[in-house]
């Protein structure tokens, strides 16, 4: 083999043990995920893991071609946490018919008690539904 060929097959495994890394739901959660917030089983859901966020920066997280989230905290007056989230897709194709670039916004405000004891128990945070028709599911944890 040659020295790129090696770096390369070291790359790949490396994105591979970082890819693994993250912490995504499995079937039992999901399954009481879509119970506490109400999700219909045929509705999908996107699972973003956890998340770490500072108050004011944005987090930008990719849901595949051509579609992301980004995701902002804020500090609200009353010691609550609102989280912002922009989803952008620059067009997809839903039900066989291609769609033009679209954006959506959506939020959640966490009451400090009810982000504090999120964070004890690194329980999830689902977002309203956003078109078409999908829920995202993270863990935030979140750095005043």
């Amino acid at each position: 083999m040659r020295i790129y060929q090696i770096v390369m097959i070291g790359f790949i495994a490396l994105l591979a043990a970082l890819a693994g890394g993250c912490s995504r739901m499995t079937a039992e959660v999901e399954a009481e995920v879509r119970q506490s917030f109400g999700i219909p089983a045929d509705m999908p859901l996107k699972d973003l893991g956890e998340l770490e966020f500072r108050a004011g920066t944005p987090k930008r997280v990719r849901l595949g071609a051509g579609k992301s989230c980004t995701i902002t905290a804020s500090v609200l007056t009353n010691a609550s946490v609102q989280f912002n989230l922009l989803y952008e897709s620059s067009g997809e194709v839903i039900e066989g018919v291609k769609t033009q670039p679209y954006s959506e916004r959506s939020q959640v405000v966490l009451s400090p008690r009810l982000l504090a004891s999120a964070m004890k128990t690194k329980s999830w945070l689902c977002f309203p539904p956003l078109r078409p028709h999908f829920v995202v599911a993270m863990q935030p944890t979140f750095i005043p």
